[in-house]
């Protein structure tokens, strides 16, 4: 599942903000994602369902509803650093399920994380994670 989403992606979101016209905010960008990604899959679902998590209720950006996948996006830009995108996902792989395999999209147009290789890999060798930095 993640092998055909990652491409699709990869390709479609580059190319979709390539004049200049970034998304407004981390929001714009998921609608953007839930739209690329509805018009392939029937299951998916936007800010739904919600996990609970101590006594608290977590929405994933997307999911699909037929398999064990969430769909979080990140959006680096201005305020919203590497590290604030790293807080983010530390945050989102401790309240989600284990049984749940998360897939982090980082949307990273003006090249802060200096080196995604690594900000990929630190995640995923903690465990249920795949993060892919699209630039």
């Amino acid at each position: 599942m993640i092998e055909a989403i990652v491409p699709r992606l990869s390709r479609a979101i580059p190319q979709m903000f390539a004049k200049g016209k970034l998304p407004k905010d981390e929001a714009d960008l998921n609608q953007k994602i839930h739209a690329l990604l509805d018009d392939w899959r029937d299951d998916l679902g936007s800010e739904h369902p919600t996990v609970s998590f101590a006594g608290a209720h977590v929405i994933p950006d997307h999911a699909l509803i037929k398999t064990d996948l969430l769909i979080e996006a990140k959006y680096i830009r201005g305020a919203t650093t590497p590290s604030k995108a790293s807080e983010g996902i530390g945050d989102d792989l401790i309240k989600y399920p284990q049984r749940k395999h998360t897939l982090f999209i980082v949307y990273d147009p003006q090249t802060a994380i200096l080196d995604p290789h690594k900000f990929q890999h630190d995640f995923e060798s903690r465990g249920k994670c795949t993060v892919r930095v699209i630039k």
